[in-house]
């Protein structure tokens, strides 16, 4: 039903009296030195040793791990705070009273926490192996939801291709579907279908997929009432249709207009002082206007987004701000002359091609190839950034990023044109709105039209 905060104390109460009580308050100092410890305690442990690990006998302590273990898929979301305090609680009875399905659980959402709070990827990485392992270990289907969505939708794109950790996340919803945990199968294909839209799955095929996921939760269709994570799927619905650029009619006498969507938003973020929902709001905006290349506009909806998180990759919905932004950056540096767009253009260049040393040169290697190009053009080393953007072009196809290959070719062709080469410009222009086209953003397309 979307009431968390009671959800929260009707935890709190009963882990009272088992004898493992949660903090009252909880402030970032505390959870960020709860999370250093255990980062050092768990840090040694391999998949291997989960696999043979003691298991959890003690009745009390198995009943507090079902009732946090039952959670923190919801609490992610609505307290992050209190979600990575019940984490670490969880990881530590498994450490000190052995393994139980629940555990899983717990080093799914410890990893999460690690690359949230401590931003420490590699570590975040290694505990969401961990919980797959203790998974495989006990295969409980009642929990491959609260398992899968923090290890496959968020730390797993680190490492692994973003298109097959939504593989994870696709198996994962049909086996949750299958064991009835209906409450997180929502959830889990929200993640997945933001997984879907960054990889560059055909816009046609999402758009079904997310419409079906707003009749899912819409339980009352003649009143039409909404369960949890409705608004925010429907902002996520009219965020492809705008790139598809297929009118908002339909989809808003079904549902709800894309204003009273935007508002409902609002009004949760007012109530619940969630700011994962705020972020979604701007999220939704800054796409769009990435979209139609108002940049200034997306620039700032960028800025709202990154004051409610931490500033790195490490949500779906990163990838997009963080790569998004970049090109903006530079864009604007060049057109504007603003002081500081340099500086952000570079920045988050360096963020990406971090994540290309470090982590998965699949997932990032093509968006670090675009930004040194645009950086490249930005300082006037034309020859520097003729040869990175046809690499990112390159990078982005064997990658198969259809929409990146697409937003490659049209930022190479917009070089060509601008610095002489008109006709070799049209061409690259020509390619980017027939990939745009492919991709099914036919909006985007058009987009393309008038820059020949």
């Amino acid at each position: 039903s979307g009431k968390f905060p009671e959800a929260l104390e009707h935890v709190r109460s009963v882990l009272d009296t088992l004898g493992f009580p949660l903090p009252t308050t909880v402030d970032k100092d505390t959870v960020r030195a709860v999370l250093e410890a255990l980062r050092n305690a768990a840090s040694g442990f391999t998949p291997e040793q989960m696999r043979t690990f003691p298991l959890m006998t003690e009745e009390v302590p198995k009943q507090a791990m079902k009732i946090m273990g039952s959670v923190p898929i919801l609490l992610t979301f609505s307290s992050p705070t209190f979600a990575a305090m019940i984490a670490c609680q969880m990881t530590q009875l498994s450490i000190q009273h052995g393994l139980c399905a629940e555990s899983a659980v717990a080093f799914g959402n410890l990893g999460f926490a690690i690359n949230s709070v401590l931003q420490d990827f590699n570590c975040g990485y290694a505990m969401g192996n961990l919980g797959l392992a203790i998974f495989q270990r006990f295969k409980s289907n009642t929990l491959i939801l609260k398992t899968y969505v923090p290890i496959f939708g968020f730390l797993k794109s680190w490492k692994e291709p973003l298109q097959s950790c939504s593989e994870g996340l696709c198996y994962a919803v049909h086996e949750g579907s299958l064991a009835g945990d209906r409450g997180s199968v929502f959830l889990a294909k929200a993640v997945l279908n933001r997984h879907l839209l960054v990889n560059g799955c055909k816009l046609s095929e999402l758009r079904m997929k997310q419409e079906s996921l707003c009749r899912e939760m819409m339980y009352n269709k003649r009143e039409k009432k909404f369960g949890a994570f409705f608004y925010q799927s429907l902002g996520d619905l009219y965020t492809i249709l705008s790139l598809i650029g297929e009118p908002d009619d339909r989809v808003a006498s079904i549902f709800i207009s894309r204003e009273e969507c935007e508002k409902a938003l609002l009004e949760i973020y007012s109530s619940t002082k969630n700011t994962t929902v705020l972020q979604l709001f701007y999220y939704h905006r800054f796409i769009q206007s990435f979209a139609v290349r108002d940049f200034e506009t997306a620039l700032n909806y960028c800025e709202e987004y990154d004051k409610l998180g931490s500033g790195i990759i490490s949500r779906i919905t990163d990838v997009a701000t963080v790569f998004f932004s970049g090109v903006i950056g530079f864009v604007l540096a060049r057109k504007t002359k603003q002081d500081g767009m340099l500086d952000i253009g570079e920045h988050r260049r360096m963020q990406l091609q971090m994540w290309a040393d470090h982590g998965s040169k699949w997932n990032a290697e093509n968006k670090a190839l675009l930004l040194q190009a645009e950086k490249y053009y930005t300082t006037g080393n034309l020859d520097q950034a003729k040869a990175s953007y046809e690499a990112s072009v390159k990078s982005a196809r064997e990658h198969k990023f259809i929409n990146e290959e697409a937003l490659a070719y049209e930022l190479y062709g917009i070089f060509r044109v601008e610095t002489g080469h008109l006709e070799n410009g049209k061409e690259l222009l020509r390619k980017a709105q027939s990939l745009y086209a492919e991709w099914g953003a036919m909006k985007k397309a058009s987009e393309v039209f008038p820059l020949m």
